[in-house]
């Protein structure tokens, strides 16, 4: 069984993959599949997950550790969380539409 640190460190080269491939690229082992559902709801928005996770990772340095896409009040949500070089792990919120980093 791979180590955490592997994993992690595998997890981020697939997310900044995906970031340079850019939309409609096709799945990776470290994408899930989505469902008709989140597709429809992914479509209406202007950044990726992988988007997302690069914009946190330029803002914050440290290491992305997951995306989930949350729907809050009709609009898309990336909840980024990012491991940060001095151990502390956060949760970073950012807008599919416009790719801001919110506070809520």
């Amino acid at each position: 069984m791979p180590s955490r640190r592997t994993f992690c460190t595998q997890l981020l080269s697939a997310l900044l993959l995906a970031a340079a491939a850019g939309p409609g690229a096709p799945l990776t082992h470290a994408q899930p599949a989505s469902t008709p559902n989140q597709n429809a709801r992914a479509a209406s928005s202007q950044v990726t997950a992988a988007g997302a996770a690069e914009i946190v990772r330029q803002q914050y340095g440290g290491r992305i550790m997951d995306v989930q896409t949350r729907q809050r009040d009709g609009r898309i949500i990336y909840q980024v969380r990012v491991l940060q070089d001095d151990g502390r792990m956060r949760t970073i919120n950012v807008d599919g539409q416009s790719g801001k980093i919110s506070n809520r």
